[in-house]
């Protein structure tokens, strides 16, 4: 079964002080603010590690054996070798490869070649389904799309949130259910925390400004090119 742990975000920008929180207590904050962060936007913004993660490519009419044509480019003979020389990495955008074994040895980086989310194998064909046995494939990457400058500052927004939310001492700016109060003859009016749940937004600004910058429209997952004949994720 493959595992996937979370890359710590660095560099966060906090608009609280923070010199009075343990470093422990900084470190949980700024999980839950990358979490929520993955969340809005849609599964995008934030960096993981997958370990064994398993696959198996579908048959091809005809594997032929892999050759290099005249220009130095490797190419799979027979028709429907394109099939067996390709797979399609499950989690994206891939960032990097760090490992693949086909039957538990590990192949030589120079073997395969990585553009965008497909794997290509340039000196041999990758393993094809034969039935019920299990995947010889496996690959362990790094995938997600790093965070950037507003994504930092708006996760160490929601960081200072949660610090608010466990010390009654701090200030607390998520929305309540107020939406109009009276001060000295001016009146202030914010939008119902309802309304704002139902377009997806937070009340926060930097928060809210991000998820209109990276999932305007409200994704709650990734998108996805399907390929109905390509290759298949086992686990």
């Amino acid at each position: 079964m493959s595992r996937t742990v979370a890359a710590a975000w660095t560099g966060i920008k906090y608009p609280c002080d923070v010199y009075d929180v343990s470093a422990e207590d900084l470190a949980d904050v700024n999980k839950m603010a990358a979490d929520w962060m993955f969340a809005i936007s849609g599964g995008r913004v934030g960096q993981f590690t997958t370990t064994g993660d398993q696959y198996t490519s579908p048959r091809g009419d005809s594997c032929g054996v892999p050759y290099k044509d005249s220009d130095g480019f490797w190419r799979n003979g027979g028709v429907g070798g394109h099939e067996c020389c390709k797979v399609e990495l499950f989690r994206q955008p891939v960032d990097e490869i760090i490992a693949v074994r086909v039957d538990g040895s590990s192949l030589d980086p120079a073997s395969y070649d990585l553009v965008g989310s497909t794997l290509t194998r340039l000196d041999a064909c990758w393993p094809t389904d034969d039935g019920c046995e299990a995947p010889r494939l496996e690959v362990d990457y790094k995938w997600g799309v790093r965070p950037g400058i507003v994504a930092k500052a708006a996760a160490g927004e929601l960081a200072c949130e949660f610090l608010a939310a466990l010390d009654p001492a701090r200030q607390c700016n998520l929305p309540s259910a107020w939406t109009d109060i009276v001060r000295q003859g001016v009146t202030v009016k914010r939008p119902e925390i309802a309304s704002l749940i139902k377009l997806g937004l937070t009340g926060l600004p930097l928060t809210d400004g991000f998820i209109r910058v990276y999932n305007p429209n409200r994704l709650k997952v990734r998108s996805r090119v399907i390929h109905i004949d390509g290759s298949r994720r086992s686990a």
